[in-house]
This record gives structure tokens, C-alpha cells and sequence, in this order.
């Protein structure tokens, strides 16, 4: 008996999320990172750790935009740019450094 089983492999993103001011950048946690696709659905997301560091991994091939989720930057008045657009091909890859800034609004 033989047994075949389909296998897709799947891409990894990372990056760190800094908090900018007048003083610099530093990481910053607990920021709800997004990959959503052109639908605008959330395909995976994670939460920054403690020095804004983020993984987000097991993504299907595809077009996505990597954002900073809109309802925690309206909740905490933040503010950020609008998104990163990213393409992952169907052999898998790993793509590192994709940093995200965000920063206070002075409403």
C-alpha cells in the first residue's frame, strides 16, 4: 500500500515593532502584528514579546500586507504607516528584518 501525501511548504516572516519619538526608537511589546491578505482577512498574527521582536510563521504562498492590527492603533492612539507589502512564492521562504514603527499620535 502506498500512501501520498500532499506538501506545501510554507514561508516565515520576522522584524521587530519600535516604538519612534523624539529621543529614537526602541522595541516595544504586546503590539498585535497582522498579515492579512487582498480580501483584508487576517491570515496569521502574533503579539510582539518584550523587545518587539515578532514570528510569524506557516504562511501559504501569496500576496499579503504586514500591518499593525487598526483596532489596537485606534485603542492605544498609535499611529503607523499603511503596511508592508509582501509576496511569498510557492517554495517557501524565510524572510527576515521587516520592522514595523509605530509612534504616538498628537491628536
Amino acid at each position: 500500500m502506498e500512501l501520498e501525501l500532499p506538501v506545501v511548504l510554507t514561508s516565515e516572516i520576522d522584524g521587530t515593532v519600535y516604538l519612534v519619538d523624539a529621543k529614537g526608537g526602541r522595541g516595544i511589546g504586546d503590539v498585535l502584528v497582522e498579515l492579512i491578505n487582498d480580501k483584508n482577512t487576517v491570515i496569521t498574527s502574533t503579539k510582539s514579546g518584550w523587545d518587539g521582536f515578532y514570528i510569524l510563521d506557516q504562511i501559504p504562498p501569496g500576496d499579503y500586507t504586514l500591518r499593525i492590527s487598526p483596532q489596537q492603533q485606534n485603542r492605544l492612539n498609535l499611529k503607523t504607516g499603511p503596511g508592508r507589502r509582501i509576496s511569498f512564492a510557492s517554495g517557501g521562504s524565510f524572510i527576515s528584518g521587516q520592522d514595523l514603527l509605530i509612534e504616538r499620535r498628537s491628536d
